[in-house]
């Protein structure tokens, strides 16, 4: 696996150098500069609170239901709800926007309410495209813990509860710690999601949840279908950049 890891890391550097010689080439070229970094600041911090949003969201939910998955599922139950969270992992982001494009339908159709495509739905879409990766990766870190471990709090008379909650989540934190960096990282770069339920251009930061928002990945997406000037070209580069700097150092690292 570390060499997996080490030939990642390395194409991750040798990727980062190649686009930071046609950006940094390219932004030399650019003579107001402040206006494109003034036109990508909505598109980060959008892409920072839907993606601080949607993780925080699944993060108890995933972590709660791996220690539920390993330490008090049994038999076909907890085969079960292993083949759900892998199912869940193995579907394109692609439907996940389409389940929340067809929640706001429903709610609209059902209860009669005027809800659009805004920020909360995209976050809680996202929510369910990385809970996978925090389940996974609960479970795979609470497996792991050493025999001797696991029986040295119930040997001292604490409940399973206590020893799951005081002593074996500090056991099996560093996988969880490496399943919310991998969760960072994707919904980072998602744009189907985010496309079809709640990103827009030049909707800036959202006022509400119920507001819409900017993203990079929809910036990136929105611009290159347009009428392509030098400029814009120049601050799809740079968006690029920045998109691919931070989702992949998280999945990469994670």
């Amino acid at each position: 696996m570390k060499i997996y890891a080490n030939l990642a890391t390395f194409f991750l550097i040798l990727l980062i150098f190649f686009l930071s010689s046609v950006l940094f080439e390219n932004i030399a070229e650019i003579k107001n500069f402040e206006q494109v970094a003034k036109e990508l600041a909505y598109p980060i911090a959008g892409s920072f609170l839907i993606t601080f949003f949607s993780v925080a969201v699944a993060f108890p939910v995933g972590v709660i239901s791996g220690i539920y998955i390993n330490e008090y599922a049994n038999g076909r139950f907890r085969e079960f709800l292993v083949f759900v969270f892998r199912v869940l992992s193995g579907i394109p982001s692609i439907l996940y926007g389409l389940f929340g494009f067809v929640i706001i339908l429903t709610l609209n159709q059902i209860l009669g309410t005027n809800l659009r495509t805004c920020f909360l739905i995209s976050g809680l879409s996202l929510a369910f495209l990385v809970l996978p990766y925090i389940v996974h990766a609960t479970v795979m870190g609470f497996s792991q813990i050493d025999n001797n471990v696991r029986q040295l709090p119930l040997s001292l008379g604490a409940k399973k509860h206590e020893a799951v909650f005081k002593v074996y989540i500090f056991e099996a934190l560093p996988s969880i710690l490496s399943g919310v960096s991998l969760a960072i990282g994707r919904a980072a770069e998602d744009t189907a999601v985010i496309m079809l339920t709640g990103a827009a251009a030049f909707a800036g930061l959202p006022e509400s949840p119920f507001s819409s928002f900017e993203a990079l990945p929809f910036f990136i997406y929105y611009n290159s279908k347009e009428n392509l000037t030098p400029e814009t070209v120049k601050s799809i580069y740079l968006a690029a950049f920045i998109t691919v700097l931070l989702s992949g150092s998280f999945i990469i690292f994670s």
